[in-house]
């Protein structure tokens, strides 16, 4: 008898999602936030659920912490703490009160990178179901166990997000929207073009076919 087994998803396959965490995460009916960490930087999303696909709410990475004036490492502790503060700032600034943390395949370590930026999230303002035990201590969030700048830049730039304005917020994607509108009003324009063209005809290939016949 030849082999019976269920394929799963190329994306659970892929090792890129976790589909039965994805289910619960959709019967709490809340909005997700996903905590993602790269070998260069710290990426945030607020998450919204619609039938048709995913909406990205909010969003920040480490990497715009250096327009607030950080200048320390995008992957350690503060860095993730203060992204964790951009997002959500942004999230509430579109009226997200309450969500959950979205950890995707990675391993929640305690008082690590993940739960510095859970404490950013909660410090914003949003309300996240969650363990103190589990959040880093106050000395590892702000850098007093780095160089010893680090702790008075992390306050700065902490003060810097906190006083920015939704224009100062908005992440450097937003504005590509603007370059796709007007390149599909070119695109139009050039159908147009074509549409026009196509509509007239040539007098030369008249005269020819009536010679052929």
């Amino acid at each position: 008898m030849d082999a019976r087994y269920r394929l799963n998803f190329k994306r659970r396959r892929n090792g890129k999602t976790n589909y039965k965490k994805r289910y619960d995460y959709l019967l709490s009916k809340e909005p997700r936030i996903a905590i993602r960490i790269t070998n260069k930087q710290i990426i945030i999303q607020t998450i919204k659920y619609k039938l048709e696909g995913d909406e990205t709410i909010a969003q920040a990475t480490s990497k715009e912490l250096t327009s607030f004036g950080w200048t320390q490492s995008q992957k350690n502790i503060p860095s993730a703490y203060l992204t964790g503060l951009l997002s959500a700032k942004r999230a509430v600034d579109k009226k997200i009160k309450s969500a959950i943390i979205d950890l995707g395949l990675h391993t929640a370590h305690k008082k690590g990178r993940i739960f510095a930026a859970v404490k950013g999230i909660i410090d914003s303002g949003i309300k996240i179901s969650h363990d103190e035990k589990m959040l880093p201590g106050e000395e590892r969030i702000t850098g007093t166990h780095l160089k010893k700048d680090a702790a008075q830049e992390f306050q700065k730039v902490k003060e810097n997000i906190l006083k920015a304005k939704k224009s100062e917020q908005k992440p450097k994607g937003e504005p590509h929207t603007k370059h796709k509108k007007a390149a599909s009003k070119t695109t139009a324009k050039k159908q147009g073009k074509k549409d026009k063209t196509s509509g007239k005809t040539n007098p030369k290939s008249k005269k020819e076919k009536e010679n052929k016949k």
